[in-house]
């Protein structure tokens, strides 16, 4: 894989792992006498960690020891990200080594160069050359330009990634839309075929809602939509799943639960959201109830069509 084969991989894989994983296929391939790593900004802390690395094979146990290791305690703090371009320099530990370079050989010929997006630093390669291997002008520009394809493709798959979880959740109240749901209801109904498991589903309705906005407003409604969202996130396990179907629908998939246990839930449901006191613009919203219809897979249905 060389520059260009990675750009046309780039376009059609949108995994921030398997796209530094194939810069570092594409590295080990235009540089085969060097070696080197990619470091990935560590969102919480700011970090430059080793994420990947590459090379002949003595050379990369010599580099896999740093992978998850701090390379820059913020990323201002590596030459190529502050500079905003690729840094050459050679490992002599004079002015013009870095004090960061997770490879400690000396006289080894470096060059670094940033990983960004238009939100700024996602990382920076790094390639090695051993003594007597210094590098031309023109490799430094096919560092520099895998760094800069690196970040697009990056940056492109974190947009469609969000874009398509916010086309796949409710805006209002942050659960799973009817378009997921159905289809999170069949790849489940599949498994349950294959595997004689079994599943539960809730489903649930806010009691007079329509009464409610009459009375209170409709941003009122709103605010209990969004609480009793939050109740069913605390309410159910990681692995199931909450979605708004409509207005004041919701249906909550409750995997491998039988019929008692997916009761047991929509109680713990029912009780939680009349308990809760809601306020809204400083005024009391009074008791808030609902609904929950509770069916099961395969116990009343063997088709998703049939249990909804």
């Amino acid at each position: 894989m060389h520059l260009a084969d990675f750009g046309n991989f780039a376009v059609s894989s949108y995994e921030e792992d398997h796209l530094r994983k194939a810069a570092t296929v594409a590295a080990a391939a235009m540089f085969p006498r060097g070696s080197g790593y990619i470091t990935a900004l560590e969102p919480g802390s700011g970090a430059l960690k080793v994420a990947d690395i590459f090379g002949a094979s003595t050379r990369r146990d010599r580099l896999t020891p740093l992978l998850g290791q701090v390379e820059c305690d913020t990323a201002a703090a590596c030459r190529a990200i502050s500079r905003g371009g690729a840094y050459e320099g050679v490992g002599d530990g004079g002015l013009f080594d870095c004090p960061h370079r997770g490879t400690r050989e000396a006289a080894e010929a470096f060059i670094c160069a940033p990983i960004n997006s238009s939100d700024g630093p996602l990382g920076a390669i790094h390639v090695t050359r051993s003594t007597g291997a210094d590098f031309e002008a023109e490799e430094k520009e096919i560092v520099e330009a895998l760094g800069i394809q690196l970040g697009l493709a990056i940056a492109n798959g974190n947009l469609l990634a969000m874009t398509r979880d916010q086309a796949l959740r409710d805006s209002m109240t942050g659960l799973h839309n009817y378009r997921f749901l159905i289809e999170y209801l069949n790849n489940q109904a599949a498994l349950i075929q294959r595997t004689n498991g079994r599943m539960s589903v809730l489903m649930i309705d806010i009691d007079h809602f329509r009464d409610f906005n009459n009375k209170f407003g409709h941003a009122a409604g709103d605010h209990v939509l969004r609480a009793v969202a939050r109740i069913f996130r605390k309410c159910i396990r990681r692995s199931d799943l909450a979605a708004r179907d409509g207005g004041e629908e919701f249906t909550v998939v409750l995997p491998g639960t039988d019929l008692e246990g997916a009761r047991h839930v929509a109680e713990g449901i029912r009780r939680d959201v009349e308990r809760d006191q809601l306020e809204f613009d400083g005024r009391d919203l009074g008791e808030i109830n609902v609904s929950v219809g509770v069916v099961a897979m395969p116990d009343h249905a063997a088709a998703i069509e049939s249990l909804l």
